[in-house]
């Protein structure tokens, strides 16, 4: 009976370090390794990564992709002429009164500018009123206009180019002085039309057209038609 109770003990024992044993081994399954991957896979499925800025730190919302030169990408109004400042000059070439009307006139100031070098010498216009619009009205440009050669203010924006106030506008397109300057306008006050010499197409005696100077640079007085050739005032566009 005695030796019967013996082996029971030591099944029991046996049995003990069994079970505890078993329940040591689960500890060392967690030793991390369930963590790590559960890590591992929330951050392969991309949700943590939503969250963070792109490699070049560029904006992707609707605000337009940036330039290279740090710029966004949505296109903004310009000031000047082609973006570019614009410019005023009269020509060195001086016309008599028949010397041809608007048409004329604008190949005439961008035959001047192209000589001269300027870049942008096809946007040039006269300013010239041939009895059928204001002298104004053909310039789409809203300025600032500087005197050729110079960084001088001339007109600020094209409201300016109606007020017959006492700018002096004597350099050509090469930008030399041009002492005592005047020049056909067929313009009268505002820049709207004036004597024009029938349109700058004749040098009737009897006929007049407007001329600029100082110290009114739109319509100072009228000439007779059949005067002196006179220079053109041009205006870059």
């Amino acid at each position: 009976m005695r030796g019967a109770r013996v082996s029971l003990l030591l099944l029991l024992s046996i049995c003990a370090c069994g079970t505890t044993l078993e329940l040591g081994e689960r500890p060392s399954s967690l030793d991390g390794g369930d963590l790590a991957d559960g890590a591992s896979s929330s951050a392969s499925d991309g949700s943590a990564g939503d969250a963070l800025p792109s490699a070049d730190g560029a904006s992707t919302t609707d605000g337009g992709t940036p330039n290279g030169d740090g710029s966004s990408g949505s296109d903004a109004s310009q000031t000047g002429c082609g973006g570019e400042t614009c410019y005023v000059f009269v020509t060195s070439a001086k016309y008599a009164a028949d010397f041809g009307g608007i048409a004329s006139g604008d190949s005439k100031c961008q035959s001047a500018a192209m000589t001269a070098g300027l870049s942008r010498a096809s946007h040039y216009k006269v300013y010239l009123s041939d009895g059928s619009a204001a002298a104004w009205s053909r310039i789409t440009s809203n300025g600032p206009w500087l005197l050729m050669g110079t960084n001088q203010l001339m007109f600020a924006s094209a409201q300016d180019l109606r007020v017959n106030g006492g700018t002096t506008i004597d350099r050509d397109e090469s930008g030399q002085q041009q002492l005592g300057a005047h020049y056909w306008t067929g313009a009268g006050a505002q820049g709207n039309p004036g004597d024009n010499c029938l349109g700058f197409t004749s040098v009737d005696p009897m006929q007049q057209g407007a001329v600029g100077a100082w110290p009114h640079w739109i319509d100072s007085f009228s000439e007779a038609c059949a005067s002196l050739p006179l220079p053109l005032l041009c205006i870059e566009d």
